[in-house]
């Protein structure tokens, strides 16, 4: 049976330009997937303890936190794909998404879906 695994994480001024703890936690959890895995998510989402979603607040300026942003991004699909090929799951469908994106699934909704495996973690924020 295929499965969905979604993995909540925070989006925190202190883990935004040192994603070092979120980096190790997403490598280790999707290598230890289940073989019945056919998707990965990673789900950022600001604790309530910071104010509002920091995505949205980047969204204020995008101009200005372009190249900081794409650069947290490039980390995560890096340690994402370097997962992928340690577990021999390249073909593992994987998402990154943040709370308040278009589209985007809230920490609210992820929570309440049923029939999916969920973990969410309380790193350093």
């Amino acid at each position: 049976m295929a499965t969905r695994h979604t993995l909540v994480l925070p989006f925190t001024p202190a883990t935004y330009p040192n994603p070092a703890a979120v980096l190790s936690t997403i490598y280790r959890t999707l290598v230890a997937l289940p073989s019945s895995a056919t998707h990965f998510d990673v789900h950022f989402s600001t604790p309530e303890a910071h104010g509002d979603q920091l995505y949205l607040q980047l969204l204020r300026s995008p101009e200005h936190h372009w190249h900081r942003f794409q650069t947290f991004l490039g980390k995560v699909y890096a340690c994402l794909g370097a997962a992928q090929w340690t577990a021999g799951r390249v073909l593992l469908e994987v998402e990154v998404s943040f709370e308040g994106e278009d589209g985007a699934t809230t920490r609210g909704e992820v929570i309440a879906l049923k029939g999916m495996w969920l973990a969410a973690l309380a790193l350093p924020c």
